[in-house]
């Protein structure tokens, strides 16, 4: 009985040991490539308003996961390009000095492992055209369209290299293209700036306008429509678009933007002889330089010099470290 008893004892031991050892070994699987892939792409993102410390510690996990896809499964070529994706982000986010020869030889990577792989072949092409080397850039996109003719993204990119080339016929198809794909309105507003180049100035009125439609509160839509109507001589045309962008000013994170269209709208004003109007534009955008040349014009011709120190006193006011009105204050006071 002792002895039945023993072997008893021992066979559970056995099993119980088995048991044990078969989780410690599921406990200890890697994990596969597209649990890290998935794992990672959770830490990385666009844009992140937080906390600046977390964004970048949420960069680092991303890149700690896809360097351990790419130790794991070398092989592996989504590994290669995420982590390409990631540094590129990363250092866009946080405005580290051009990355993208890093990036390249990641994206380059991916492409040896996977010579289909579209997405590497388009984040290749846009870091070529950041370093300036646009035949490369060319090639790439290029590449992309062969294996995805239906790529709006690799047709818009292409655009662009050729509108930094300046060969605008180019740039006005491809981006015809991404729009037919995908019509998106800064597509609409791209291409509306080439029409404009091209001297076609109807036609980018209409691009602009669609752009607008598709965001209506796309307030540098209504600058860049604007100067063309004032560049047609639709000056009503311009001043509503001018005055639409400055409703929408307070949204806008370009002050030099909001005194420039200040300073236009008041130069239309001025060459209507709406005097009021124009000098109250002037006055608001007074540390624009146009806008105080076109002030001091009008305040010397009319004698009305104590009102253009008073202009310069109330911007001193709202800002003492405008060197350039406490110059010419002095000048006006003769001292």
């Amino acid at each position: 009985m002792k002895r039945y008893l023993t072997i008893l004892l021992l066979t559970v031991f056995a099993l119980t040991s088995l048991v044990s050892c078969s989780k410690a070994k599921q406990n200890t699987e890697q994990p596969s490539a597209e649990e890290l892939i998935a794992n990672g792409k959770k830490y990385y993102s666009d844009y992140y308003w937080g906390d600046w410390r977390d964004s970048w510690d949420n960069y680092q996990k991303a890149i700690n996961q896809f360097d351990e896809v790419i130790r794991l499964y070398p092989d592996y070529a989504p590994g290669y390009f995420y982590r390409g994706e990631t540094y590129k982000k990363q250092t866009s986010c946080f405005y580290i000095p051009s990355p993208d020869n890093d990036t390249i030889g990641y994206y380059t990577e991916a492409i040896r492992l996977d010579s289909n792989y579209v997405d590497a072949y388009n984040s290749r092409g846009e870091a070529y055209r950041k370093l300036g080397q646009y035949e490369e850039a060319i090639k790439d996109f290029t590449e992309a369209l062969r294996l995805d003719p239906n790529n709006a993204w690799a047709y818009y990119y292409r655009g662009e290299v050729y509108r930094i080339q300046s060969q605008y016929e180019a740039t006005i198809k491809d981006y015809s293209e991404a729009i037919r794909l995908k019509p998106d309105y800064y597509y609409y507003a791209d291409r509306g700036y080439a029409y404009l180049k091209q001297g076609q100035s109807d036609e980018a009125i209409k691009d602009y306008t669609e752009a607008l439609r598709l965001k209506p509160d796309g307030y540098d839509y209504y600058i860049m429509r604007g100067d063309v109507y004032r560049m047609q001589s639709q000056y009503e045309a311009a001043i509503r678009d001018y005055t639409e962008f400055i409703k929408l000013a307070p949204n806008s994170p370009w002050d030099y933007a909001i005194d420039r269209v200040y300073c236009d709208r008041g130069e239309i004003y001025l060459e209507q002889g709406q005097y009021e109007a124009a000098i109250s534009d002037f006055n608001e955008s007074i540390s624009f330089s146009r806008s105080y040349g076109n002030l001091k014009q009008i305040y010397t011709q009319s004698g009305q010099i104590d009102l253009l120190i008073q202009a310069l006193e109330k911007t001193l006011k709202l800002d003492v470290h405008q060197y350039w009105a406490r110059k010419e204050l002095r000048e006006l006071r003769g001292y």
